[in-house]
């Protein structure tokens, strides 16, 4: 049967995949203490992500092999190492890796994975307002993280969550 615009008992299918992935951007953004207006940046994540689980995933599917990246959650804290030009600028004994937040997997058109990473280093929310819609997330595309073993830490959530209960006052 076809569905007819504008006829939402005809879009069952649809609106269900749209309500899940509405849902899992909503679970996405509490889990990492982001704010609901970064739904931007976490629902193309969980949409990636969706593509990666099951069995056979919608991404073995379509490529014929499952997904061979490291998949990291949204907001999850993860070391990266930095390009050339940013590493020249430190320190010779310096750590090698940033800390940063983990954003989503970079894809060329037809989402194709060409092993890229989307994360926003840690240091630009040190004493930042993330929180403000004016806050402009920084993001860097880089080749190589490494994602901790254990549970994830969502260092955002700590932030969010003592604002919300007084313990840092919002700006």
């Amino acid at each position: 049967s076809r569905s007819v615009p504008y006829r939402h008992s005809t879009n069952g299918v649809v609106d269900r995949q749209i309500r899940t992935w509405e849902e899992d951007t909503r679970t996405a953004l509490k889990s990492a203490g982001a704010p609901p207006h970064w739904f931007h940046v976490a629902g193309p994540h969980q949409a990636s992500a969706s593509n990666f689980s099951g069995s056979p995933s919608p991404h073995e599917l379509r490529f014929g092999a499952p997904f061979d990246g490291k998949l990291p959650c949204f907001g999850q804290k993860i070391q990266y190492l930095p390009h050339k030009e940013e590493r020249k600028s430190q320190e010779l004994f310096s750590p090698s890796t940033r800390q940063a937040i983990f954003i989503n997997w970079e894809f060329n058109p037809g989402c194709r994975w060409v092993g890229n990473y989307v994360v926003a280093p840690i240091k630009q929310f040190v004493g930042a307002d993330f929180h403000n819609h004016k806050f402009k997330l920084k993001l860097r595309v880089v080749r190589e993280i490494i994602v901790p073993r254990g549970d994830p830490e969502f260092p955002l959530r700590a932030v969010t969550n003592a604002i919300a209960n007084n313990l840092i006052p919002k700006k």
